[in-house]
């Protein structure tokens, strides 16, 4: 749904109105099916959609929060950043947090990884590098790519482990590794050849 929203505003590509028509229309054909099947994160994606085209704040957020109230762990991620960032009309350090813990308890990965940068900077929480590693290990466990990254970066600096250069030359290495694979799954889903 987001790819099909982004693809019916991009001018530049698909400079043909109907084209971008076409594409906002599968965007909302397939929101739309997701709503009579009352699948909460339909809301996350609306939440998203809606921060894409500069709308209110305090919009956004309660789109966020219709998904994270019927247990959507998208949701509760998006809503979690908000508060981070200070989206809703004040940073909420604590109310992030919370949003991350419940969404890493659905299983969201990313969740995990900002868990774990809490504890690494500090941020809603005491800083704690075992703390942080934990989170880390955890996040790479659900399929946070962007904790395996972290993690590479905390081996290099030996953040909460014993630097280890080589190590952290693996590690990357994963990263990239596993960040391929995932972007030649999304354009084979979408009909490209892979590369």
């Amino acid at each position: 749904i987001p790819v099909y929203y982004n693809l019916s505003i991009d001018e530049k590509h698909y400079p043909m109105r109907m084209q971008r028509k076409k594409f906002r229309e599968l965007s909302d054909s397939h929101m739309s099916t997701m709503l009579m099947a009352y699948n909460p994160y339909v809301y996350g994606l609306n939440g998203d959609i809606l921060a894409s085209g500069n709308s209110d704040p305090e919009e956004i957020a309660a789109e966020y929060d219709k998904g994270a109230q019927q247990g959507d762990a998208y949701s509760l991620y998006c809503l979690g950043k908000a508060y981070k960032e200070g989206v809703i009309k004040s940073r909420d350090l604590d109310k992030s947090l919370e949003c991350f813990r419940q969404a890493a308890l659905k299983g969201y990965a990313d969740a995990y990884w900002q868990i774990a940068l809490a504890y690494k900077s500090g941020l809603g929480v005491a800083s704690d590098y075992n703390k942080y590693i934990h989170s880390l290990i955890e996040a790479i466990d659900a399929g946070s790519i962007e904790a395996i990254d972290e993690l590479s970066v905390a081996y290099y600096w030996g953040i909460g482990v014993e630097r280890d250069f080589d190590m952290a030359q693996q590690v990357r290495r994963s990263y990239f590794y596993v960040k391929n694979n995932v972007w030649r799954d999304v354009l084979t889903l979408y009909g490209f050849p892979s590369i």
